[in-house]
């Protein structure tokens, strides 16, 4: 006997307590007579079901939206950077991350800002540094499934036949997901280096990149050996983590004062470098002395050369140098859904039902957060991708 599935009779009883009404009385005498198998019962659900056509649809419905999509909910960020996946939009189209800066020190004789003399030291208002950023959604996705009239009859001729059927909708739309929120991600890391327009993040529709990164948060690595390359990198990473700790304007795209603490950062990388490195740390002796404090991340590429961008109007370029990796704050990159929802409509000539899977949200960055990115020549990239 199977383990860990549910048979067509345990998923047909959970519908049932579920959502009640016809399909609670229809199908309830069914389940508690006791004189039948088992397998009886799957049959004779089938049989009622194919016998009375709004009984079938409502109990199609049910399983996709009750069963599948609770299912489908609770596994839908299972990817790579799903880490930077960050909770949903409850209300509103747009979200405001925003910076507030310490107050200044004065001497104990010395005047506020602004102010000459007592009096105004004690009415005069200070004007609070406060950065705002906007996101807002921009990203509005579909996918398409259909279930035919074939296939849940299929599926009542197995004991565990309809949690099968929703196995299989589930790798399908999951994978389609999974797929599309990393592509969603990645794109967003790509124009953080290249600078981000106002359309990037849902505030309007001007493409020009308005929003770059500073040349102090490029940094390239190199060395004569491959090894001894990876052995900079490891450097410049220790270096710039510990860096992180303390408040710099230097490190982020909104050259405000932050920090990060080691706990709080992340490192993305591939899987080519980062097999460079955990080659390198294995052959090293003391490896306590050149241990990666932070979480590693990896994906399957990072963008290509001649892709970084930095200065205030992304006057620097990097025409010869990749991105190896990046240290950064593991809030920079957020993807927010706003929507994740399922519509239906029958088709009757194919005795079929479409199911239209919604998946709205915004994908951005969040400028006062801290990135270092390490960039390799392209002379250097085959001794790492090879």
């Amino acid at each position: 006997m199977a383990t860990g599935k549910k048979t067509n009779v345990e998923v047909t009883q959970a519908l049932v307590n579920d959502v009640g009404g016809e399909l609670k009385a229809e199908l309830q005498p069914i389940l508690d007579d006791q004189t039948m198998s088992t397998e009886q019962k799957s049959r004779a659900i089938s049989s009622k079901l194919f016998g009375y056509s709004v009984l079938k649809n409502a109990f199609i419905g049910a399983l996709v939206n009750k069963v599948f999509m609770t299912r489908f909910w609770s596994k839908a960020w299972e990817n790579p950077l799903k880490m930077f996946v960050d909770g949903n939009i409850t209300y509103g189209y747009t979200i405001e991350d925003l910076y507030v800066d310490a107050s200044d020190a004065v001497d104990y004789s010395q005047h506020f800002e602004g102010g000459t003399t007592e009096c105004d030291d004690i009415f005069k208002l200070v004007d609070n540094k406060v950065y705002a950023n906007y996101l807002s959604i921009n990203f509005e996705k579909k996918f398409k499934t259909t279930i035919k009239d074939f296939d849940l009859r299929r599926a009542f001729t197995s004991e565990y036949g309809l949690g099968d059927m929703i196995s299989q909708l589930m790798a399908k739309n999951t994978r389609g997901l999974y797929r599309l929120e990393y592509n969603l991600l990645k794109d967003m890391l790509t124009k953080y280096m290249s600078g981000i327009s106002q359309k990037d993040v849902g505030m309007g529709t001007s493409t020009t990149p308005t929003q770059f990164i500073q040349d102090s948060q490029v940094t390239k690595v190199t060395g004569e050996t491959t090894a001894e390359l990876i052995e900079n990198l490891l450097l410049n990473i220790r270096i710039y983590g510990e860096q992180f700790e303390f408040e710099s304007d230097k490190y982020n795209s909104a050259g405000v004062m932050q920090f990060s603490p080691m706990s709080d950062t992340v490192i993305v990388t591939t899987p080519q470098v980062y097999g460079h490195i955990d080659n390198y740390l294995a052959k090293t002796y003391n490896e306590d002395r050149v241990k990666i404090l932070n979480k590693i991340i990896l994906i399957d590429s990072l963008p290509d050369v001649n892709v970084i961008k930095s200065g205030d109007n992304g006057e620097t370029s990097y025409t010869s140098d990749k991105p190896i990796a990046l240290l950064m704050d593991s809030k920079l990159l957020q993807l927010k859904p706003s929507l994740l929802e399922m519509r239906e409509i029958e088709n009757p000539n194919a005795l079929a039902k479409n199911y239209f899977l919604h998946f709205h949200g915004l994908v951005g960055i969040v400028p006062f957060l801290n990135c270092k990115i390490f960039t390799a020549t392209e002379e250097q990239l085959p001794k790492l991708e090879g």
